[in-house]
C-alpha cells in the first residue's frame, strides 16, 4: 500500500523497518524500506575498523594499493563511527607527544622548504601514522593476535614464493634478486626480517602457553622460510638487521640463548657457499664499488646537513640537492636517497627531526622493556618481539633508508602500537603504567 501524499505530510518514522505512522495513526508499509534499508541505522561502523585495518596491514605484504584501499575504508568507518556517536572517538598512546613533535617539525621543514609545493606532497607519507591511533583505540587482544597470525601466514607465503624464485623462477644475480610478493628485493628483505624476528618471539613466548591451532600448521614452517628468504636476497643490511634483532630478542629472554645464537651465526657464516661469503666480505672492502658508493653518500649527506642543519634541504628535495653537492665518480641514479635513516632524516628535515625520531625509538624501547615483565604472554611477545624489531630496523637503517619504504613503515606502525593496545585493556598485570 502506498501512502496518499496529502496524508503523508504528517508522517512520523516508526521504530520498525519498512513502516511509517501517518497523521491519523494508521501504519503503512513502504516497498523501498525493506529490511536491508531499515538495518542501516543498526550498523556499528566501529566494529569494522579493526578488521579493515588488519586487512590493510596484511595487504601491505603483497599490494600497497590494496593496503591503501583497506586503510581508507577503515578510516571511513572511524569517521562514520564518530558521526554516529556525535563525538570524537580517538585515544592516544603514551608516545604520542614525541610523535606529534616529530610530525610538527616535518611541517616546519615544509614551511621553510625552498620548493614548498614539492615538499607539501611529503605530508601524504605521514597520513599512514594515523593508523597508530586507530590501532590503539579499536584493537583488543583478539584483534592483535589475529593480525599477527595473518601476517605470519601471508608472510610465509611471500617467503615461499621468494624461494621458488631463487631455485626455479628467476635468473638470480645482484641486479635481479628474489622479491617475493613485492616488486623490489630491498622491501621484501625488510618485510621478511621484521616478520622473522616477530615470529621467533611468538613461537618462543606465546605458543608454549597458547598453541595457535590450525594456523600452527602454517606458521611453524613459515619461520625457516622467512629466515632463508632473507639470506637469499643477498641484502647485507637485512642480514645485519636480522642477526641483530634475533640477538636482542634472545638476550631479553635468556642471555645464554643470545650467546648461543651468536655462536651459531658465526658457524653458519663459516659454512656459507662462496657467493654469500664474497657478498658479505665485500662490505669491508674499500675498493668495492657498492662500498665506495655508500661512503660517497655519507660524505654528500654530511655536506647537505652542514648547509641546512635546522630544517634540512626540504622534504623530497634530497635527491635534487645531492646532485649539486655530490662528487664526480658515480652516476646520478646513485643519489636517489642517502641509504641511511639518520642521514636522510637529518638532511631532509634537519637535525632536530632526527633527534626527535631517535627519542621516539628510545621511548618505545623503554616501555617495551617494562612490558616484557608482564605475566601475560601476548603482551610479553609483543614487547620482546618489538625490542628485536626496533633493533633490526635501526641496524638495517645504517645502510638503507628503510624508514622511507611505505611497506616497512606500515609494519613498524603496527609493531609500536599493538603492545600499548593490549596493555590499555588491562593485560599488563604487575607492570607500572608507561610515562606519558
Amino acid at each position: 500500500m502506498v501512502a496518499d501524499p496529502k496524508t503523508a505530510l504528517g508522517e512520523q518514522p516508526d521504530t520498525r523497518a519498512g513502516s511509517l505512522i501517518v497523521a491519523d495513526g494508521e501504519r503503512i508499509s513502504l516497498p523501498l524500506a525493506g529490511r536491508g534499508f531499515g538495518r542501516i541505522a543498526e550498523i556499528e561502523p566501529g566494529r569494522w575498523v579493526a578488521p579493515l585495518m588488519t586487512a590493510g596491514l596484511v595487504c601491505s605484504l603483497f599490494s600497497i594499493f590494496l593496503s591503501g584501499v583497506a586503510f581508507a575504508a577503515g578510516l571511513g568507518c572511524w569517521f562514520w563511527d564518530c558521526l554516529r556517536r556525535r563525538k570524537l572517538i580517538l585515544e592516544f598512546p603514551p608516545f604520542s607527544f614525541l610523535l606529534f613533535l616529530f610530525l610538527a617539525w616535518v611541517v616546519v621543514a615544509i614551511l621553510f622548504s625552498p620548493d614548498f609545493l614539492a615538499s607539501l606532497k611529503f605530508l601524504k607519507k605521514y597520513l599512514k601514522f594515523f593508523a597508530v591511533f586507530l590501532v590503539f583505540t579499536y584493537f583488543d587482544r583478539e584483534d592483535v593476535e589475529r593480525a599477527c597470525l595473518a601476517l605470519f601466514v601471508v608472510g610465509g607465503g611471500s617467503g615461499l614464493w621468494g624461494l621458488l624464485q631463487y631455485f626455479w623462477l628467476k635468473d638470480v644475480h645482484l641486479m635481479n634478486r628474489i622479491d617475493g610478493f613485492m616488486s623490489h628485493w630491498m622491501t621484501f628483505s625488510g618485510q621478511m626480517m621484521i616478520l622473522g624476528v616477530a615470529l621467533t618471539a611468538y613461537l618462543l613466548i606465546r605458543t608454549p602457553v597458547r598453541p595457535p591451532g590450525r594456523a600452527g600448521l602454517l606458521i611453524y614452517p613459515a619461520l625457516p622460510v622467512m629466515l632463508a628468504s632473507v639470506l637469499l636476497t643477498f641484502t647485507r643490511s637485512a642480514w645485519l638487521g636480522l642477526v641483530g634483532g634475533l640477538v636482542v630478542l634472545l638476550a631479553f629472554l635468556r642471555f645464554r640463548w643470545a650467546l648461543a645464537g651468536f655462536l651459531l651465526t658465526v658457524l653458519l657464516l663459516l659454512f656459507l657457499p662462496p657467493q654469500f661469503k664474497s657478498r658479505l666480505y665485500s662490505s669491508f672492502d674499500p675498493t668495492d664499488t657498492t662500498t665506495r658508493g655508500r661512503l660517497e653518500l655519507v660524505e654528500t649527506g654530511l655536506r647537505l646537513i652542514e648547509t641546512s642543519p635546522w630544517t634540512g634541504v626540504g622534504p623530497r628535495l634530497v635527491q635534487m640537492t645531492a646532485l649539486e653537492a655530490r662528487g664526480d665518480e658515480f652516476p646520478d641514479e646513485v643519489y636517489q636517497h642517502l641509504h641511511n635513516n639518520l642521514l636522510q632524516i637529518s638532511a631532509e628535515l634537519g637535525i632536530p627531526a632526527a633527534l626527535l625520531w631517535m627519542a621516539l625509538f628510545l621511548k618505545l624501547a623503554f616501555d617495551f622493556i617494562r612490558f616484557r615483565r608482564s605475566r601475560d604472554t601476548l603482551l610479553r611477545f609483543l614487547a620482546v618481539g618489538g625490542l628485536g624489531i626496533l633493533a633490526a630496523i635501526q641496524l638495517m637503517g645504517l645502510f638503507e633508508y628503510n624508514f622511507g619504504d611505505s611497506e616497512i613503515v606500515i609494519l613498524l606502525l603496527f609493531v609500536i602500537s599493538a603492545p600499548y593496545a593490549v596493555y590499555r585493556r588491562g593485560e599488563g598485570r604487575g607492570v607500572p603504567p608507561p610515562a606519558t
